[in-house]
């Protein structure tokens, strides 16, 4: 009978991760290269690989590995032999000695519930007409406008489109040096409009005309 243990070369009371890793290691060592190299040729090198495959299809499952080794120990082979290590022994409820017994569980109570009062709601200001558009086009003032008609002031618009209040009074009271470059304004402008229900083309376009007309006479 084959001894699949020296096959892989390990004893016999070796450890699956000891099998592991030795199977592992033939593998590699018995590849494409040594035939390559003329140390082996195909023939010789399928022989030792089947060889390996077995002994280790054998000896990584625990039960298959106990038949071989009852068979090795009738032939007489001497050990020692691996036992795998025993599960923890529960101990049952019948079974625990007095006093050991755990109390049994409470059943869980449902945690009271207590409703939390809603929060206030901020008051805004009371809508107004939309004024009209002059005729001269959209201006900062016109903006400011817009913007208390639909109840919303600067603090609830600055947190709405994640602009500066600072910069939105800047562009309300139409502080051209205080502003950003026409580049970023426009976009500023664009999301002050949308917010507002306004349209941003428009708004745009007014908008940085007045400034155009400041940047020659500023």
């Amino acid at each position: 009978m084959t001894d699949h243990y020296a096959v892989l070369d390990v004893p016999t009371d070796a450890k699956p991760s000891e099998i592991g890793a030795a199977y592992r290691s033939l593998r590699e060592l018995y590849d494409d290269d040594l035939a390559t190299y003329g140390l082996l040729d195909e023939s010789e090198r399928r022989v030792e690989l089947e060889q390996i495959e077995r002994a280790y299809f054998v000896l990584s499952d625990y039960a298959r590995r106990k038949a071989y080794d009852r068979q090795l120990q009738a032939e007489g082979h001497a050990g020692p032999w691996y036992e795998a290590p025993a599960a923890p022994e529960r101990i049952t409820d019948a079974a625990a000695p007095a006093g050991m017994q755990e109390p049994a569980p409470e059943p869980a109570s449902e945690p009271e519930v207590v409703a939390e009062p809603e929060p206030a709601k901020p008051q805004s200001a009371p809508k107004r007409e939309i004024p009209a558009i002059p005729e001269e086009g959209i201006s900062g003032d016109w903006l400011r406008q817009v913007r208390e008609a639909r109840g919303m002031d600067l603090e609830d618009l600055s947190q709405r489109i994640k602009i500066t209040m600072t910069q939105l009074e800047n562009i309300e009271r139409e502080r051209f040096d205080r502003l950003p470059a026409p580049v970023y304004l426009r976009g500023f402008l664009q999301s002050y409009a949308r917010e507002l229900g306004i349209d941003p083309e428009r708004v745009v376009t007014d908008y940085l005309a007045i400034r155009e007309r400041w940047a020659e006479h500023p």
